[in-house]
């Protein structure tokens, strides 16, 4: 039951959102890496769903894989093209660019729990997937990028990766691929670990919002619930009616 809610409103966001699509005019640089993400979800319904009993399962999978791929390769053919035809993204998207390997490793998993089998075909996901992180991390991983509630957008892309190295291992049983697999979950460990602890410090020094860098805040007292402290800009500071 909750999987057939989840795969419905899946359907009908990715519905919408390809709709909106055809009204024309975009803006090409307001193309960005989560524009990925109807496409990916909609590749998750067959992630989640391989194994479903119902008998109207398996087609409704195929069904999602179908929309999702043709969705992924198209918001991923936009999001590319503006990479390299536009200014670059603002640092506090930079992490974002982690996602661009989801398609490739969320539609390996996909393909694998449709077919019930790994092929070459699934292995060409994976290793292009892989492939993409690597280039990629040489971009999103580095000091000049600044900590923000942004960089939990590595989080489901490396995970679905670190899922499909520990299946394609598996299948492929290699001392190589088991041991790539494992660094590949060790990195995901300490990524979210780290995730986790700089969020946590931002949320108790009430910067949880803002990127380093950025205009400081200053905790003031919520007008709505006394003694509840808020993060507020110190321009938008009210002055004290008993002033």
């Amino acid at each position: 039951m909750v999987w057939t809610i989840g795969a419905m409103l899946t359907i009908a966001l990715t519905y919408v959102i390809a709709s909106r699509l055809f009204r024309g005019k975009g803006d090409p640089t307001h193309v960005g890496p989560a524009w990925l993400i109807p496409g990916v979800a909609t590749l998750d319904i067959a992630v989640a769903g391989g194994t479903m009993p119902m008998a109207w399962a398996p087609e409704l999978n195929l069904f999602a894989v179908a929309v999702g791929t043709v969705m992924a390769l198209v918001f991923f053919t936009m999001i590319f093209a503006r990479l390299v035809h536009h200014d670059p993204l603002p640092a506090g998207m930079v992490p974002s660019l982690i996602i661009l390997i989801a398609p490739f490793e969320v539609g390996f998993l996909a393909y694998i729990n449709v077919t019930q089998h790994v092929d070459m075909f699934a292995a060409l996901l994976f290793y292009f997937g892989l492939f993409l992180f690597v280039v990629l991390a040489a971009k999103v991983f580095r000091r000049s990028v600044p900590f923000a509630a942004s960089w939990w957008a590595i989080s489901f892309p490396m995970a679905a990766l670190s899922n499909a190295a520990l299946k394609y291992a598996h299948h492929s049983d290699t001392g190589v691929l088991r041991v790539l697999a494992a660094v590949i979950l060790a990195l995901l460990t300490m990524a979210i670990a780290v995730l986790f602890v700089r969020t946590l410090h931002r949320l108790f020094t009430h910067r949880l919002l803002v990127a380093d860098g950025a205009l400081p805040f200053n905790a003031t007292s919520s007008p709505l619930c006394p003694g509840f402290c808020w993060p507020v800009p110190a321009c938008w500071k009210l002055p004290s009616p008993l002033a």
